[in-house]
């Protein structure tokens, strides 16, 4: 069984079976597929139901350092200002 967490400090623990029943209500997988998929996300659920939905995880490059940061936003500041200009 592997536990999934519901609220803050508060889990749920799902069967292999439960995996399963639930992935079969979510997609149109028969039940040996769901079993396949099942294992190749490593028994993660929710990856099978996006997968089969088309959703991906997403890949957000972490700010480096503050300056990094600060320079962005200068950047962003600037051109939504020059573009309000512009528009005038």
């Amino acid at each position: 069984m592997s536990k999934v967490e519901v609220n803050e400090g508060e889990t749920r623990s799902y069967s292999k079976e439960d995996k399963i029943q639930m992935i079969l209500r979510q997609t149109n997988y028969t039940e040996s597929e769901a079993e396949e998929k099942l294992t190749i996300f490593n028994d993660d659920h929710i990856q099978v139901i996006k997968d089969f939905l088309g959703i991906k995880d997403k890949n957000v490059k972490p700010i480096l350092s503050v300056n990094q940061e600060i320079y962005k936003q200068l950047r962003i500041k600037l051109n939504a200002n020059t573009n309000a200009t512009i528009e005038k």
